[in-house]
């Protein structure tokens, strides 16, 4: 079901029973990069929130051990819920990979390592390709079409603001972790008693880790 700024559903394997896990990707007409993501919760119900002025055309659902879903929104608006089909995996060697995206409540980590090119010098080169990520011109972070509310570094707030003097010089090197913090509240006092529909991004250093001086 689609209203005009969120998209929700159901997701289920072949024997009707919910799927949880499942990463949900909503794509408009130029086929870029995802202009909303999520994961279907314990309920295997999901619910995506549609950037303003965007317009999803496609919808992708994937799980390892499942056939990759790709459907229309009109295919999916004819759906009661989007089925799984388990499709086993014949492994002829091993390869070990690096979670990409992980969830925990309103929290999701990007792991730097799974997103990174070769090309990207500065930590900012990787946001930019970050899915529900994006930095304008003036070094500005929005999350799902939403300026990002507090940025920070191994949880403090360091730069009153001025987070690009950050992402423009740190290292892609040096961090382990995209931290987003959705519905992100940062006024501890209000916390749990007013909502915020904006997040918050963190920056998590690789162990060891010494950052060069940044002006």
């Amino acid at each position: 079901m689609q209203s005009r700024d969120r998209l929700t559903g159901l997701v289920t394997d072949d024997a009707g029973e919910p799927l949880p896990g499942v990463v949900i990707k909503a794509y408009d007409s130029s086929g870029g990069r995802p202009i909303a993501f999520g994961t279907s919760d314990s309920q295997g119900r999901y619910a995506l929130n549609i950037p303003e002025r965007a317009v999803v055309k496609r919808v992708d659902f994937a799980l390892i051990g499942y056939r990759q879903q790709s459907l229309t929104l009109e295919r999916l608006a004819s759906l009661k819920s989007v089925v799984m089909v388990s499709a086993p995996l014949e492994l002829k060697e091993v390869t070990v990979k690096v979670v990409p995206i992980r969830e925990s409540g309103d929290t999701l980590k990007y792991n730097v390592a799974a997103f990174r090119s070769a090309s990207d010098r500065t930590i900012e080169d990787v946001i930019k390709r970050l899915p529900g990520l994006s930095v304008d011109a003036s070094g500005t972070i929005s999350y799902q079409g939403e300026n990002i509310n507090k940025f920070y570094i191994e949880g403090l707030d360091m730069l009153s603001g001025r987070y690009a003097l950050a992402t423009k010089n740190i290292s892609a090197d040096d961090i382990s972790s995209v931290d987003v913090y959705e519905n992100h509240q940062p006024k501890r006092v209000l916390k749990g008693i007013e909502f915020s529909e904006k997040a918050a991004l963190n920056l998590t250093l690789k162990k060891k880790r010494m950052l060069k001086p940044i002006g």
